[in-house]
């Protein structure tokens, strides 16, 4: 009985909304938690990405390590490229490894021995894939749409197309990035009411949030609406 009466606790509120006061609540939380990212990576000085997940409607930010000042890839047209980029990446990092682990003879003095310490070695650490943790505290935390709202597509400047929600694979999310010198991905976010087929209804509330990349301020538009900074 305890565990019945904890699920409709959770449950029956969502239920009990009609899709208009669903929507609301969702827009502002997560409009919310775009203002909060966006300031937390500024404070913070940490590259931060807020992770979507199509599928369940779950939402939560994750943060890089401090120091970290990479860039996420950029654009469709790159991803050709992509799996070449990683192979090399791997094998530089293999071999700088070697460099530093065998020690190499001094000219004219075989008593001698030193190892490779240049700039790249030395840093070869940062070629490494970025290691993302979940942030969880009192601001930004993992929530949950609405049970009738889910995110429709996404859209940001790195992407270089939009992506429908049913173009998202199982368990990939998607991201929008923050990074510490103040600016963010351009994003646009489009959000529906899914049906009992767990669609987005075409006939059902939509709404279109516009991330501002100067600003992390979000600007809502009525219906689903196209982002002018994705290619045709």
């Amino acid at each position: 009985m305890g565990l019945i009466g904890t699920i409709a606790a959770i449950l029956l509120p969502n239920i009990g909304l009609t899709y208009g006061s669903q929507m609301a609540l969702a827009l502002r939380d997560f409009s919310s938690t775009i203002r909060s990212v966006f300031d937390s990576a500024i404070l913070t000085g940490r590259s931060h990405r807020l992770v979507l997940d199509f599928k369940t409607g779950q939402y939560w930010v994750e943060a890089a390590p401090l120091g970290y000042i990479g860039r996420p890839p950029r654009a469709i047209d790159e991803k050709d490229l992509t799996s070449i980029q990683e192979d090399q990446r791997t094998r530089l990092i293999e071999e700088l490894g070697k460099a530093v682990a065998e020690p190499r003879k001094v000219p004219d003095d075989e008593k001698r021995n030193y190892s490779v310490r240049s700039i790249l070695v030395n840093q070869r650490g940062t070629l490494e894939p970025v290691r993302w943790s979940e942030v969880n505290d009192s601001v930004l935390f993992r929530r949950s749409l609405p049970v009738s709202v889910r995110f429709a597509s996404l859209a940001t400047d790195q992407m270089g197309e939009k992506k429908l929600r049913s173009e998202f694979a199982e368990k990939e999310p998607g991201y929008i990035y923050f990074f510490p010198d103040g600016l963010a991905s351009q994003a646009a976010i489009q959000l529906g009411i899914v049906g009992d087929d767990d669609t987005i209804k075409d006939d059902g509330i939509k709404y279109t949030l516009f991330l501002d990349p100067l600003t992390g301020r979000s600007q809502l538009l009525e219906g689903f609406q196209d982002a002018e900074f994705i290619k045709d």
